[in-house]
């Protein structure tokens, strides 16, 4: 079995969660000369989300341990989701970013899109969107990565992790959405008159609508597929063995 396989560059996750990083190239004009463009591209944040995933392909593959699993295609998939969506989008864009602006650039794009990223870190205004944020990067992109690897070392516990995982991305989508819309989205670039513009389109139809409302109904999906699975593995007559490996 190759783990150094090209598979990734076919997976819609990749292009999701890279495609977030050279979004600010085609959004802010201060960074499309090549100098710039270059100097965004080699911020040491990035840098380390970088070396973060060889670490973790390092972690799982080649550390002791249990025997790693062949896993089909589709637990791949997923794997990718939670690995991809971990470093990038929880721990780097999100918590390092959004909460702690470590990224000029990245930090100017979640301002344009949500004004409560600009928010200084402990004021009222920003609450919301700090407390996700952090916990994105303490609680939810471990655990993310802890179950990337539980996956393919055919850990028992695949499943309880993954409830966990998938309920605090519903409960921090639903935070994250929930202030604005009881404060009449007052900090959120909505596109009222349907313009469409590209700003538009990136800021409000993909960043909050969109984004939004798959990181409600895919985490929605995945619990209840754990719970199912969970239940047919403990069933007295079910021979649905794939959590009694380890």
């Amino acid at each position: 079995m190759s783990y150094l396989s090209l598979e990734f560059l076919l997976d819609p996750s990749f292009y999701y969660t890279f495609g977030v990083i050279l979004l600010p190239i085609a959004l802010d004009p201060s960074v499309q000369s090549v100098p710039a463009a270059l100097e965004y591209l080699t911020h040491p944040s990035l840098w380390v989300a970088m070396f973060c995933l060889a670490a973790m392909h390092v972690l799982t593959f080649y550390t002791p341990g249990p025997p790693v699993r062949k896993l089909p295609l589709p637990e791949r998939m997923l794997g990718r989701w939670y690995l991809f969506n971990a470093i990038i989008i929880f721990m780097l864009m999100d918590g390092c970013v959004g909460g702690l602006k470590v990224n000029p650039v990245l930090s100017k794009q979640y301002q344009a899109m949500d004004k409560r990223y600009g928010f200084p870190f402990g004021s009222v205004e920003g609450s919301a969107v700090t407390v996700v944020s952090l916990c994105e990067l303490l609680l939810k992109g471990p655990l993310c990565l802890l179950l990337y690897v539980l996956m393919y070392r055919g850990s028992r516990y695949v499943d309880p992790v993954a409830i966990v995982v998938n309920v605090l991305q519903f409960y921090g989508t639903v935070l994250y959405l929930g202030q604005e819309l009881i404060t009449g989205m007052k900090n959120l670039h909505v596109d009222y008159e349907l313009r469409f513009s590209f700003k538009d389109l990136c800021y409000f139809w993909f960043a909050i609508l969109f984004a939004n409302i798959l990181y409600l109904m895919f985490p929605a999906y995945l619990v209840v597929r754990s719970m199912r699975r969970i239940v047919q593995d403990v069933s007295p007559d079910s021979n649905y063995g794939h959590l009694k490996t380890h």
